[in-house]
């Protein structure tokens, strides 16, 4: 497929405050600093990097080391693929300073259908794990395949680290000002406790003071967004301890609309490698329904199957990191399909929007599907949304290939 260079920078990864870090492989045979495990025939052509021979299991692709990026800032990865391999879950990985060692980082999966060889490239924009281990900042970013991809290519054209701050809805998940407004429920929690951290400072504590009959909670506060929320993504990290290793954990998120409860979202079950050791649990969640309100849930679960606490046992709970990031695209058309990010979502004033292709028109239709705001050129990655109402919108961008995609949004 012919090179189609989307936006107008240096060859090279642009990296200053406020900018994307962008890597487009436009020089034949250079590789842009970045190293591989598990993919000897990595080569850089005609605009794309791209691998066909495999060794051993859980291949990476990774960015240089040094990136020295602020995580609050860059929170997405956005990556153009044509992946014709025979292995389809893959994971972004926010690797520890200075180490290539992916199971070291933190990591979340997403899925990266395979397609024909030669039938076109397709946007992926995915979470990038916070990694507490680095104090703040990301060191290299890269993707891993989730066990062994045996023949096939891997392509890609375009590979963009995207500055745009999540909406945190966790309040003192570091536990540093104290357990508010932390609070334990279930039949079998007593109160909960401060206890050390990792690291040292707080963590929450989870204390059993019988043997457990059902499910016990330590819930974080509702976060009331003020507005609706068209269907997104939450992003989690946190480390949890525990001095058993068979308990299973687990994570809810608990949506509100109009103060009533819309759905319990699950997100992953989890069992600890090793007892009283901090480990980090990190993973992407879609809510797939509108909502005006939020509330992170550490579960304890005990569903009848699973092994039950008694009294004493105890979780420990630091560092949970948990954010609004844009929801998958909910259309497309064409051979290669496209997605992009908007924010703030609900926003005012202006709306910023980003993606992987150079963007020729965005749309805005209200809920009746009159058109009411058009533009052709963004300023800034921002489009001056001043003149419209209060409510709920759909946003429809179109690339310079002429495919569409669509979101959601709320205009405050």
């Amino acid at each position: 497929m012919k090179k189609i260079t989307f936006l107008l920078l240096t060859i090279l990864p642009f990296i200053a405050f406020g900018q994307d870090v962008v890597y487009d492989f436009n020089t034949d045979g250079n590789q842009e600093g970045f190293t591989q495990g598990g993919m000897s025939n990595l080569t850089v052509a005609g605009g794309v990097i791209s691998n066909d021979t495999w060794g051993g299991s859980f291949h990476q692709l990774r960015t240089p080391d040094g990136l020295n990026l602020v995580e609050a800032n860059y929170t997405l990865l956005g990556i153009r693929v044509e992946n014709s391999t025979d292995f389809e879950t893959w994971q972004v990985v926010n690797y520890d300073a200075g180490s290539t060692a992916a199971g070291q980082g933190t990591l979340v999966d997403f899925t990266m259908p395979t397609v024909t060889d030669g039938s076109g490239f397709t946007d992926f924009i995915v979470a990038i794990p916070s990694n507490p281990d680095n104090g703040g900042t990301i060191d290299r970013v890269g993707i891993r395949a989730k066990g062994t991809v045996t023949t096939g290519t891997l392509k890609i054209d375009k590979w963009v680290i995207f500055n745009a701050s999540a909406e945190n809805i966790v309040t003192n998940g570091d536990f540093e000002s104290g357990l508010s407004p932390w609070t334990t429920s279930g039949p079998e929690a007593s109160a909960a406790q401060l206890v050390t951290g990792n690291g040292g400072g707080n963590a929450g504590r989870l204390e059993l003071n019988a043997t457990t009959t059902t499910n016990n909670f330590l819930d974080n506060v509702i976060y009331d967004f003020g507005s609706v929320q068209p269907a997104q993504t939450v992003s989690v990290s946190f480390d949890i301890k525990s001095n058993r290793t068979d308990l299973v954990h687990q994570v809810l998120f608990e949506t509100y609309l109009s103060g009533v409860k819309t759905n319990e979202n699950t997100g992953v079950v989890s069992s600890l490698g090793a007892a009283d050791t901090w480990e980090t649990i990190s993973f992407n969640k879609p809510i797939a329904n509108d909502f005006d309100q939020i509330v992170f849930r550490y579960k304890l679960r005990q569903n009848g199957s699973d092994p039950a606490a008694i009294n004493g046992d105890y979780v420990d709970i630091d560092n949970v990191a948990c954010s609004i990031t844009p929801a998958q695209t909910l259309s497309t058309s064409s051979r290669t399909s496209f997605d992009f990010i908007l924010y703030p979502n609900p926003a005012k004033d202006v709306l910023y929007i980003k993606g992987l292709s150079a963007i020729s028109k965005v749309s805005l239709y209200d809920i009746t599907g009159k058109l009411v705001l058009q533009n052709s050129k963004l300023v800034n990655d921002g489009l001056d949304i001043t003149s419209l109402k209060s409510g709920l919108y759909m946003v429809e961008i179109t690339n310079i290939e002429n495919a569409t995609a669509t979101r959601k949004i709320v205009v405050e």
